[in-house]
């Protein structure tokens, strides 16, 4: 009977302590994401992919992301810390211990072909809010509009928000209650402008920027003359006057160095000059 209540009160007891390790262990993988965000920066030369995830607790896990075939510039922050990502083949392996954050990058060319954007978004973990962003390439445009009933759709899924800097537009997707293992593809249709225009378009600005440049340097020259002109009227007067009494003076020099010379002449010379005059 001893033996019994010994047994039974050791089984207790490491119960107790299992219960005690997990309540104080960290959540697992099964945690959901507070926010999942994924962010697209299409360019010519490629496709900036940005994935970030935020949980409202600390994960201990490790999360398996199928990356692109030519994915290149891989980085990953856990709790904005850099660390070496592991890369096996064409996958990375996301390692958490007691982090609550994560952020991975990397290029591809595949996910953007052309003038099409094409991808599909994983969930290795459960997400309570998604938030995804495309931005288009600069001066990039929507061949067909979006809206209900179109023939032909440029965005799929009908994004939940459009908008532009004037230069790039950005699309905006939003989920919700995403689950382990689903998947949400989407797809973007736009138009490149033909180059040869935005050339002459930069032409004609730079110089139609040059002409109101020399213009208004122009004008402001004519406006300072004139402004001096009207503040010293009286000095160039005075530089006319000053310059007319001397060539009066010049003029009647001669006549004075005359008299003064007949001063310096005998008596006689002096008469024969009078009768000379």
């Amino acid at each position: 009977m001893k033996v019994g209540v010994s047994r039974n009160i050791g089984f207790t007891i490491v119960l107790a302590f299992l219960a005690l390790f997990i309540l104080a262990s960290p959540v697992m993988a099964e945690q959901a994401a507070a926010q999942y965000s994924v962010k697209y920066f299409i360019e010519s030369a490629g496709v900036l992919v940005d994935v970030q995830a935020k949980f409202d607790k600390p994960v201990t896990a490790k999360y398996v992301y199928d990356l692109p075939l030519d994915a290149k510039g891989i980085f990953l922050y856990v709790d904005d810390i850099d660390v070496e990502p592991e890369i096996i083949g064409n996958k990375v392996v996301v390692i958490l211990n007691n982090n609550s954050a994560f952020r991975l990058e990397y290029i591809s060319q595949f996910i953007a072909s052309g003038d099409e954007f094409v991808s599909s978004i994983h969930f290795p973990f459960p997400a309570k809010k998604v938030l995804v962003r495309a931005y288009l390439p600069p001066y990039a445009r929507l061949p067909e509009p979006v809206r209900e009933g179109a023939s032909q759709r440029s965005i799929f899924p009908k994004p939940e928000d459009l908008y532009t800097d004037g230069q790039t537009i950005g699309v905006v997707w939003e989920f919700k209650d995403k689950g382990v293992d689903e998947d949400i593809p989407l797809m973007v249709r736009f138009v490149m402008p033909d180059n040869k225009w935005l050339y002459i378009l930069g032409f004609v600005i730079l110089l139609l920027i040059v002409i109101i440049m020399y213009g208004l340097f122009f004008v402001f020259k004519i406006f300072q003359r004139n402004n001096h002109s009207e503040k010293h009227p009286k000095q160039s007067s005075d530089i006319t006057a000053t310059k007319q009494d001397s060539e009066i003076s010049e003029r009647k020099e001669p006549a004075s160095n005359i008299v003064d010379y007949e001063k310096h002449l005998k008596e006689d010379e002096q008469q024969i000059i009078n009768i000379l005059k």
